[in-house]
């Protein structure tokens, strides 16, 4: 694993000056799946660890109320992506080959959801990454899954 977490080039985050050590990619509207999650930080935890920050609102929710399974388990899709760019590990254009995910408890609306994730182990084309969604300290969302790297160009 090397190189810097992603830049605006790559990943849409840039330095958050109102936050020391967070990037930001603010939200956007590209008509793509991502635009889903509206703006997000990212703080990069050397060397195999990130943490992914996104606001709640109304449209996350679910018929009782509660942040809706399915939105966590989209968010844990996007997270092992960024999380494996933020430790550099080059899988942006790759693909997910598997997940496994546990729900451990309902998640509140109007309550920042923190994703952990870290980066288990690297081979050639795959990465293996582990992820904790988290809400006011307590784990609500566990996940791992398998990305495969894109080919490289025959040099």
């Amino acid at each position: 694993m090397a190189g810097p977490p992603a830049t605006d080039e790559e990943g849409g985050f840039l330095p958050d000056p109102d936050r020391p050590g967070w990037l930001f990619r603010p939200a956007s509207a590209t008509g793509r799946f991502v635009d889903l999650f509206g703006a997000c930080w990212l703080k990069p935890e050397p060397p195999t660890r990130a943490r992914l920050r996104i606001e709640t609102h109304e449209g996350f929710t679910n018929h009782i109320g509660t942040v809706h399974g399915g939105l966590l388990m989209a968010l844990a899709d996007q997270a092992l992506f960024i999380g494996a760019i933020a430790a550099g590990v080059p899988v942006a254009g790759g693909v997910t080959v598997d997940t496994s995910c546990q729900f451990l408890g309902s998640g509140r609306v109007g309550v920042p959801l923190d994703v952990t994730t870290e980066v288990l182990k690297e081979t050639g084309r795959m990465v293996f990454v582990r992820g904790l969604v988290e809400q006011d300290g307590a784990s609500i969302f566990a996940f791992s899954g398998t990305l495969r790297k894109p080919r490289q160009p025959d040099a």
